[in-house]
């Protein structure tokens, strides 16, 4: 319509979501084809490709604990997210893995994601064997048709080696969710975890070296934060007076790594 083009996509709210996003540590990173070597070396011991946005938003917290990094995929795995997945499954020191629900849709799109890779990537979703580790782990009243939903497959979609229970039912991640909360399905999810990959993890990179400060006694904090309100006391007029007299409307443009060291001087 603006053929000059006087009117962006962007003038006007619009503009590409990303499809994926990599959630790790409290931060949060588009997964796109400029970023995707650098994601695949975050330090994290485990790399969980979640197929739910909304599944990757209940199971943040948890993950942030145990240092796990969620990607999460709107509902396919893109070109970008392989890539993801090749490179980190690659160097060898991340666990990577698939979380989906249960359905030909989700299982369909793990094995063709390997297919496409030409690597095995594990698929840690659940499966009709999810009733009984619950049932072992306390929770006796929940049952296979609490969460069981039928729905129509696409025919094309099954191989010989698929479950029949996928031919007229499913069960979704967020139907586990529902009936256990989110704390009981992370401790699923860390038990598939540490059943697919029983190997040592290594955390050397990932848990930060303490600071000399961390084992200061409390004298020791008393008497610095003591100082540093003695020290600030003194030079706040000095500095209050070179920011109206030196930095304020200045003229032209200061070299200012010189003019900081004098004004320290």
């Amino acid at each position: 319509m603006w053929s000059d083009g006087s009117v962006t996509r962007e003038s006007l709210g619009i503009v590409a979501k990303a499809r994926a996003m990599l959630y790790v540590n409290g931060q949060v990173y588009p997964v796109s084809f400029d970023n995707k070597e650098e994601l695949a070396r975050i330090k994290v011991t485990d790399m969980i490709i979640v197929e739910e946005e909304g599944i990757t938003d209940v199971l943040l917290d948890a993950a942030q604990k145990y240092r796990i990094a969620l990607v999460a995929t709107a509902g396919h795995f893109v070109d970008y997210v392989t890539d993801l997945m090749r490179t980190a499954h690659d160097a060898g020191r991340i666990n990577v893995c698939v979380l989906t629900d249960y359905d030909i849709d989700g299982v369909n799109m793990w094995r063709r994601a390997n297919e496409k890779m030409h690597i095995n990537i594990k698929r840690i979703g659940i499966t009709q064997e999810v009733i009984k580790w619950f049932h072992e782990n306390g929770y006796d009243d929940l049952d296979l048709e609490d969460v069981g939903e039928e729905y129509t497959p696409n025919p094309k979609l099954f191989r010989d080696v698929d479950d029949q229970y996928l031919q007229e039912k499913r069960i979704e991640l967020d139907s586990i969710i529902q009936k256990v909360g989110p704390e009981a399905f992370w401790k699923y999810i860390v038990h598939q975890l540490e059943t697919e990959f029983p190997g040592p993890r290594d955390y050397r990179e990932i848990v930060s070296e303490p600071e000399p400060g961390d084992y200061y006694p409390d004298k020791i904090i008393k008497f610095l934060e003591y100082i540093a309100k003695y020290t600030k006391k003194v030079y706040t007029p000095k500095w209050e007076e070179i920011k109206e007299s030196q930095l304020k409307g200045v003229k032209g443009l200061l070299q200012l790594d010189d003019k900081m060291k004098l004004m320290k001087a």
